[in-house]
This record gives structure tokens, C-alpha cells and sequence, in this order.
């Protein structure tokens, strides 16, 4: 995998993979074609080997964030053996309100 500073990698989707497709010239038999190979098609039950990813431009951390670091990383180590005891762990979900907004704060909202 190649890592590119400033550049997350993304999965894609398969209309995402149509559209680039379509506007690099391919025909709709092609696009069929290499949908089925990439994402699987009916007969196979949609099952593919490979996993089709992008490469994203990430935003920049905002100064806030990057100062929201200095107290939220040691609330954190402070709270997370009480939450190991009461939930049996110590993961903020990020599908939580909570989650999303200690993400927010971090700026891991990527």
C-alpha cells in the first residue's frame, strides 16, 4: 500500500466506480464486466476477493483541535478504567453522541 502524506484511503463503492468508468470512455458491457469482477455479481452472490479503495484528500487539523488534545487525551486515561469496570470497555463508539463529539473535538472526524 502507498502512503501518501495528506491522502486517506477510502472505500469505493460501485457508483463511484461507474462514474469514473463512464467518464473515461468505458462502454456499459465493459463497466458490467468489471463490476461483477470487482464487487461480484449475481451468480457468485456478490462475493469478491478484492477490496476497491480510493485515495481522498484529508482535511487539516484546525488549531483548536490540535489544542483540544492537551485535555481530552488525559480525561480520557483518567476515565477509561472506570469504563473498563462498568461497560467492560473502554472505547468510546463513535455511533454514541458522545463518540462523535470527542472525534469533533480531536479532530478525528475524518
Amino acid at each position: 500500500m502507498i502512503i501518501k502524506k495528506g491522502y486517506k484511503s477510502h472505500y469505493c463503492f460501485v457508483v463511484q466506480l461507474k462514474d469514473e468508468l463512464m467518464e473515461s470512455g468505458f462502454t456499459k458491457e465493459q463497466i458490467k464486466t468489471l463490476e461483477g469482477v470487482f464487487f461480484g455479481d449475481y451468480k457468485n452472490d456478490y462475493y469478491s476477493e478484492y477490496e476497491v479503495r480510493y485515495y481522498g484528500e484529508v482535511p487539516e487539523d484546525k488549531w483548536w483541535q490540535r489544542l483540544n488534545l492537551v485535555w481530552v487525551v488525559p480525561l480520557f486515561l483518567i476515565i477509561a478504567p472506570i469504563r473498563y469496570v462498568v461497560y467492560g470497555d473502554y472505547r468510546y463508539h463513535p455511533n454514541t453522541k458522545f463518540g462523535r463529539a470527542i472525534k469533533f473535538l480531536v479532530g478525528d472526524n475524518k
